[in-house]
């Protein structure tokens, strides 16, 4: 359970049961530091299960006032949200300091506030549920349930992603390229995630020093051009993949007008150990973090 530690306690905490009576100590797991703006409070934290990792919907709450403070804490401001993700459920990143859900123009629903609570795949789309009022947050507090214009006072909204489509790799001009860590293909499958309607995506299997390997080359790849797919397979003119399993191998990847959302299959992330493991014929642990 992901919850405040008190009362007027703005950051983010995490409470474990066996049984939904009792409960561990609380966890401290987030709080606010100095990449935040200036004032800023994280005022709850919702999370859900997502491809075997953890999505959560950090509220942010922008309480700052140039009023004189006149209780316990601030109560009136607007609230949007910020996305976090997590492989174990306890450790959270946040990468990018920027509104996920971000609040819609004044008058509108959502305009105040927006508590993004849920989420949804359904047919290659991702579903947010939240609910959300025109209002600041507390400004309601006595007038929930009236109208101030045409809008209800209260909503619940919808947003849409497309699968995986939490962020994005994209060109900053023309051709972009990248390379990837070191892999081992546990099967020989690789799909790609992406959307290149006007664009073209090659890729390119190298050695452990960043040289081409016959064969897999940008030149043999089977181009993505002028496509939108979430699970596009990625193939050579005359190489397979059953060929790469179990070997150490970079993945390189060129592309242009295109957004890159996800790169998906069977395959391990290899740190120096598992390198010398494979070279030496000897088996990996590839239970952590196999796709």
């Amino acid at each position: 359970m992901m919850t405040r530690p008190g009362w007027g306690d703005r950051r983010v905490a995490r409470q474990t049961s066996p049984d939904a009576r009792t409960w561990s100590d609380l966890e401290l797991i987030m709080q606010p530091d100095p990449a935040d703006p200036p004032q800023v409070q994280l005022y709850g934290m919702p999370v859900v299960p997502y491809e075997g990792q953890f999505v959560g919907f950090l509220w942010m709450a922008h309480f700052s006032n140039a009023h004189r403070l006149e209780r316990f804490n601030r109560l009136w401001g607007p609230i949007d949200c910020q996305l976090t993700y997590s492989f174990d459920g306890v450790h959270f990143q946040r990468g990018l300091r920027e509104p996920f859900v971000a609040l819609n123009e004044p008058g509108r629903p959502a305009s105040g506030v927006v508590y993004p609570t849920s989420l949804v795949e359904h047919e290659g789309k991702l579903r947010i549920y939240s609910a959300a009022t025109p209002d600041l947050h507390r400004q309601y507090a006595k007038t929930q349930f009236e109208r101030k214009g045409k809008n209800p006072p209260a909503a619940a909204t919808l947003h849409t992603l497309r699968r995986d489509g939490f962020t994005y790799l994209t060109s900053r001009g023309n051709w972009a390229t990248l390379t990837t860590k070191p892999l081992a293909l546990l099967e020989p499958s690789l799909r790609l995630n992406a959307a290149a309607p006007y664009g073209e995506i090659r890729f390119q299997v190298t050695d452990l020093s960043s040289k081409p390997l016959p064969g897999y080359t940008f030149d043999d790849c089977q181009a993505m051009r002028e496509e939108d797919a979430l699970e596009r397979p990625i193939r050579w003119r005359d190489k397979r993949l059953d060929e790469l399993v179990g070997k150490v191998v970079r993945l390189q990847m060129t592309f242009r007008n295109a957004r890159v959302y996800a790169l998906r299959g069977s395959y391990h992330w290899l740190d120096a150990l598992d390198v010398a493991l494979l070279k030496d014929g000897k088996p990996i642990d590839a239970s952590f973090m196999d796709y």
